[in-house]
């Protein structure tokens, strides 16, 4: 998919469904699909974004903060 492009061709939307174990009619399939497009628009403009690891304004340690009250 091209920048900007959301349209998902139906054979390859039922072969992501399939891979997903989704059993779909056509018309769950199509309303599916449509939901899906509308989400790729949102989604790719942030998956467009170049960042590194500098960039990153939160973090995660599974690592317990220490001297942190546990109440």
């Amino acid at each position: 998919m091209g920048e900007g492009e959301a349209n998902v061709q139906d054979a390859d939307f039922k072969a992501l469904t399939d891979r997903a174990g989704f059993s779909l009619d056509d018309a769950e399939a199509a309303d599916l699909k449509a939901r899906f497009e509308a989400a790729i628009k949102v989604i790719q403009p942030l998956r467009d974004i170049d960042i590194g690891e500098g960039d990153l304004a939160v973090s995660f340690s599974p690592e317990p903060e220490p001297n942190r009250d546990r109440a």
